[in-house]
């Protein structure tokens, strides 16, 4: 998937967050299974059989996007229950789409955003309603960013208050899922 930024990317965007905007990438000639545990393609970047798809239960609306909500999923959940069924799941880089990202979606807030609805969906999917191992996350999971990087410079300072925003949608969802009980 090649992305095209109304007005441009932003300098604060690192490789590391483009999955926020769907980026999948996968070099041109590239066709192959997708490896176990390997992470599979999601939104613009998939294309299925329909009868595929309705064997392994189809799209699951529960994990839908509804209105603004960033909350999704339903692809991740599709693709597993088809790994579970022995089906095997393929990338390819000939497939090419142009992905258009709107001016709103290169701000920081809607990033932001997009991360919160990003963790709510995996917590959502995890079905995990144990908040200690998510606290930990939240507060001190990204002090590996900063000694991986070695560096305080903005992109990782950005990715930083992204990757803390995941956390936090996690937590949201499993305390969510703790009240419903």
């Amino acid at each position: 998937m090649d992305l095209y930024f109304d007005t441009g990317a932003p300098r604060w965007v690192s490789p590391a967050l483009m999955g926020l905007y769907s980026s999948y990438p996968v070099s041109e000639g590239t066709c192959r299974p997708l490896e176990p545990g390997e992470n599979p393609p999601f939104g613009g970047n998939l294309s299925l059989l329909a009868a595929v798809a309705h064997e392994c239960g189809g799209f699951d609306p529960a994990f839908g996007r509804v209105d603004k909500s960033l909350i999704g999923g339903e692809e991740t959940v599709l693709l597993e229950a088809m790994r579970s069924a022995g089906k095997e799941i393929w990338v390819t880089g000939a497939a090419r789409i142009r992905h258009h990202v709107p001016a709103e979606r290169a701000r920081l807030a809607w990033v932001l955003r997009r991360s919160i609805g990003q963790g709510r969906t995996e917590q959502r999917i995890a079905n995990d309603h144990a908040l200690g191992p998510i606290v930990l996350r939240l507060l001190f999971g990204g002090t590996r960013l900063f000694a991986k990087r070695r560096s305080f410079r903005q992109p990782v300072l950005v990715e930083y208050v992204v990757h803390r925003a995941y956390w936090v949608g996690r937590l949201t969802e499993a305390i969510a899922a703790r009240r419903s009980r």
